[in-house]
């Protein structure tokens, strides 16, 4: 099977990196989208610090694995678990509150196609001999 890994990382950490941007440049407009609403500079301080260093270190990452041969299968297994853990938290958040709105089932469907990416590139790649 020929190694997915190194262009799927190159995805992960494009689309993480971009949202940290995004989230770190306009939290409040990016988060305006799902109802959040920051009133002052502790909460826009607090959306960029978890929102956008959260997904800019999750590139940065993801990238460093792309580029190491040794670190791809942790890389994958890392975006896997967080993209995962984001879909299944999104739907049963959303069943107990009634929040599935059209736009939260579009982005749980964007992570679940996220994860069977990184799970067919996981599958796909060598696995090192100790």
């Amino acid at each position: 099977m020929r190694d997915r890994a190194r262009p799927v990382l190159l995805v992960d950490a494009l689309v993480f990196g971009g949202l940290g941007i995004w989230f770190l440049a306009t939290p409040a407009a990016a988060l305006s989208a799902v109802g959040f609403t920051l009133n002052d500079a502790a909460a826009l301080t607090e959306a960029r610090a978890m929102y956008g260093g959260y997904e800019l270190g999750t590139a940065a990452f993801l990238y460093a694995c792309a580029r190491e041969p040794a670190w791809r299968r942790a890389g994958l297994t890392l975006a896997i678990l967080v993209l995962g853990g984001l879909g299944l938290t999104r739907v049963i958040a959303g069943a107990l509150t009634g929040g599935l709105t059209p736009l939260m089932w579009g982005l749980f469907f964007a992570e679940a196609a996220g994860v069977a990416l990184n799970i067919a590139a996981l599958v796909a790649a060598p696995r090192r001999s100790p």
